[in-house]
């Protein structure tokens, strides 16, 4: 049973936008309290007790470790007094449970899939709010690569999917090198990645 004390749950009995994630080794399972107590709870999965309690300030709605749990990644949105603004991409140290750089994309959802350590990089799936006449939003779905390193983006892929199928999930399939995207259209769609960085905005 994972424990935590009542000033670290509290809130998340209200919480309608829970995001959870494991580490490949499962060492740690942390899960994300979304805007209910802006705290993301960290636990060694093998004791049961709670290792950190991270802060964070955007609507969370995205957690993922990377491949040799060195990292773990939160995708969201700034949360400002009437709506919800930038995208934020935080990416924690594990052994330090240490905010290493947060990332600001312009009116995104940020959704970080898979980790190229060779390559400096995060990819993630990233959906694009567009306003169009009669209050109507169009979406574009993207694969974007940021270096952990800087923070900059080094990879912008355009999916061309549906813009009234924005991106519902996503994630990594090992086997078939491919990034699945579940949109709210109701399709699934395949991206190899060795296509996906073939888009490099940096030579």
């Amino acid at each position: 049973m994972l424990k935590a004390p009542e000033r670290e749950k509290e809130g998340l009995k209200w919480v309608s936008e829970a995001q959870t994630a494991m580490s490949a080794d499962e060492s740690w399972v942390v899960l994300g309290a979304g805007l209910a107590n802006h705290k993301i709870l960290v636990w060694d999965y093998k004791t049961g007790t709670l290792k950190a309690a991270l802060p964070h300030a955007s609507r969370l709605f995205y957690l993922s470790f990377s491949r040799k749990g060195q990292y773990l990644f939160g995708g969201g949105n700034e949360v400002r007094k009437d709506y919800l603004g930038r995208g934020v991409l935080d990416i924690w140290d594990t052994k330090s449970w240490k905010l290493i750089r947060e990332i600001e994309v312009d009116d995104f959802e940020v959704r970080p899939v898979l980790d190229l350590p060779e390559e400096d990089m995060v990819l993630s799936v990233d959906s694009l709010r567009t306003p169009t006449a009669g209050n109507n939003i169009q979406f574009k779905t993207f694969i974007n690569g940021y270096s952990i390193r800087t923070g900059e983006r080094i990879v912008s892929f355009e999916t061309g999917l549906a813009r009234d199928g924005w991106c519902t999930s996503a994630l990594y399939l090992d086997d078939m090198g491919t990034i699945c995207i579940g949109g709210a259209d109701g399709r699934i769609s395949f991206f190899a990645v060795e296509e996906v960085l073939k888009h490099k905005t940096k030579k």
